[in-house]
Order: C-alpha cells, then sequence, then structure tokens
C-alpha cells in the first residue's frame, strides 16, 4: 500500500501540517490525493449551512519535473446536487509559506448542506521520473464569513453557463446550464486547435436547471472549450458562451 499523505512538524500555524508526496511505485511517480471525507460514507462532505465566499490557506511546495497541484471544493444541497465550487491551481515551486485562496461561485439557490474539498499533487507528463519527491504542505485551511441564503426554485430568468466543476479535472467533470423559456440547445466540446471532440447535447429543452456529466477519459491531458448555443422558441433570443476546461491526467 502506497503511504504518501503524512503529517509534518514543518506547519505555517501551530504543531503540525499534511504533507502529500509524489512516490516511486514500480517505477512510476504515484499521486497523492486528500479529501475531507465525513465518517458517513453516503454523505459527500462535512455539513454547512451557510454560503462561504471563498476557501483559503497556506501551502509550501517544492515541485520537481511536470509535478503540478491543484484543489477543489464543491457545495452541495441536501440532495447531493452541485450548488458552488471553487478551485485553484499551483505548478510553480514556493520555498516559503505562501497564502492561497479559492473564490466560491455558486450557479444555484439551493441552501448548501455540505462542503467537500479535494487536493490532488500529480505528474502531469505521465510518468516523468523526475518529478518523484515532489511535495506540497498544505495548513491553516479556513473558509471566509458565510452569507446567508434563502431557497429559490423558481424558473430560470436568464440564460447562463455555469463553469464546469471540478476544474481542472480527470478524467470527468459536471457542466450545469439554465435555460428560461423553451430553446434550441447545443453544447459541445473543442480542443484547442478549433475541433470538435464530444458533443454533449442538441435538440430542444424546456425552461429549468440542467446537469451534464463529461468524461474525458478516451482524451489527452490539455485545454478545450465548452460552447454553448441556444436560440428561445418564444422571441428568437440568441445566447452564446464559452467555458474553458483543463483535462490533468
Amino acid at each position: 500500500m502506497v503511504t504518501n499523505v503524512t503529517q509534518t512538524t514543518d506547519a505555517h500555524d501551530g504543531s503540525y501540517a499534511v504533507q502529500m508526496e509524489i512516490v516511486n511505485f514500480s517505477n512510476f511517480p504515484w499521486p497523492a490525493s486528500f479529501y475531507s471525507l465525513n465518517d458517513n460514507s453516503q454523505i459527500p462532505g462535512f455539513p454547512v449551512s451557510e454560503r462561504y465566499p471563498k476557501f483559503k490557506g497556506f501551502i509550501k511546495a517544492n515541485l520537481k519535473g511536470g509535478a503540478a497541484f491543484w484543489g477543489s471544493i464543491i457545495i452541495y444541497d441536501e440532495n447531493q446536487q452541485g450548488v458552488g465550487v471553487g478551485t485553484f491551481f499551483l505548478n510553480n515551486p514556493s520555498t516559503d509559506w505562501v497564502s492561497f485562496e479559492a473564490p466560491i461561485e455558486y450557479f444555484s439557490n439551493n441552501i448548501p448542506a455540505y462542503l467537500n474539498i479535494t487536493f490532488t499533487l500529480v505528474d502531469t507528463l505521465e510518468g516523468d521520473l523526475t518529478s518523484i519527491g515532489s511535495t506540497v504542505r498544505i495548513d491553516h485551511l479556513s473558509l471566509d464569513t458565510p452569507t446567508s441564503v434563502e431557497s429559490n426554485e423558481n424558473t430560470p430568468s436568464i440564460f447562463s453557463l455555469d463553469q464546469n466543476y471540478p476544474n481542472p479535472f480527470n478524467p470527468s467533470t459536471t457542466i450545469r446550464y439554465s435555460i428560461p423559456n423553451e430553446s434550441e440547445v447545443s453544447l459541445a466540446i473543442y480542443n484547442a486547435i478549433g475541433a470538435k471532440v464530444a458533443e454533449l447535447y442538441s435538440g430542444s429543452q424546456t425552461a429549468g436547471n440542467f446537469e451534464i456529466n463529461w468524461d474525458a477519459s478516451d482524451l489527452t491531458s490539455g485545454i478545450y472549450f465548452l460552447r454553448m448555443n441556444a436560440v428561445s422558441s418564444k422571441d428568437s433570443k440568441r445566447f452564446t458562451d464559452v467555458k474553458k476546461l483543463i483535462l490533468l491526467k
């Protein structure tokens, strides 16, 4: 069994910090992941009841080769549906403790119920042995002062396309969008040179909030673009938006 998430006395505040390390496992740079889990495996994180605008903390990173580190924060409602997400990404070393923060973007008015945090340290060059020995230390994690929220299940008033979560992701990510009235909708994924690599939806949809899970297992690491086009059947109003997606394997 590989043990590469440990406790260290090199802390920013207090006696201990979490240390993650890419280790050599059968001549392969084995990644490290750290999750905030609830004792009840049916619950996707620890309980919250308010909106937190920002997640922050301190980090010290000794990154080698193609090593990179990122974190994601996902807020769920009581039905375990996504309410908000925040992400941050790091691929530069920091010999001293530095602060980081991840603004949390909310895409639903549902009341938060759980918060899940994931940290990942990985070799982005797919087998680069020079990344072995890369370490990241994390300490003094906190959430900004929350703001209250009221439940609102009304039909969306505008078209919208939310940023996918998590982002960066591997290999799947969730995409949410809203439609104010019946419309012809298309959602597609394009690579960095503009070639379509996936069609997520194409057809008519009624008003509402929608969610699609995209699995990119058959694609290589890189930057992709999600494009949504919609035309309202009510007044022919057009909507177009593009989001950048980062796939890191």
